[in-house]
């Protein structure tokens, strides 16, 4: 499977979560991208993402927050984690879709995200849980802003990615 890597704001890449993905078998797209200072981020991702024949998205913070619209828009599954749904799509420099098609989502909230916080996510996805045909979330209790890889682990499992 073709999966799009997109990592959060003032981070790149995870070599080690990229390098975990292609050892399931799945060929990994990641960029690497300056997002305060890439106005057009939105658009390069989802080109990418049409371009490359994306099937799957991953997303951390930031970069979960542009995977939830990408995958409303386009109607990609997709795995989030600690996504940043407190921004608004006027921020991020683009206009959410009036269509909303996400086909499956899967949603990993840590407990003690001290960036983005918990109990607002839980509430966005409470409200944006009839729109995916799929959708579950889960609040890791022990779990901060910062994904380590046995939870990555884990929840690429649960996803079934």
């Amino acid at each position: 499977m073709k999966v799009l890597y997109i990592h959060g704001l003032d981070s790149q890449p995870n070599e080690e979560r990229i390098k975990y993905m292609e050892s399931l078998g799945h060929e990994v797209d990641a960029l690497h991208l300056d997002y305060r200072n890439e106005p057009e981020t939105y658009r390069i991702l989802k080109e990418l993402a049409q371009g490359n024949n994306i099937e799957y998205l991953v997303g951390s913070s930031f970069g979960g927050f542009l995977s939830f619209w990408l995958g409303e828009e386009l109607g990609l599954p997709s795995l989030l984690f600690n996504p940043a749904m407190h921004v608004s799509p006027e921020q991020a420099y683009f206009k959410a879709p009036n269509e909303r098609k996400s086909p499956k989502r899967r949603v990993v909230i840590g407990g003690l995200d001290d960036v983005v916080d918990p109990q607002e996510n839980w509430k966005f996805f409470e409200q944006e849980g009839n729109l995916a045909l799929d959708q579950r979330v889960i609040m890791c209790q022990w779990l901060g802003h910062q994904i380590d890889q046995d939870t990555f682990i884990d929840a690429c499992s649960w996803a079934r990615l």
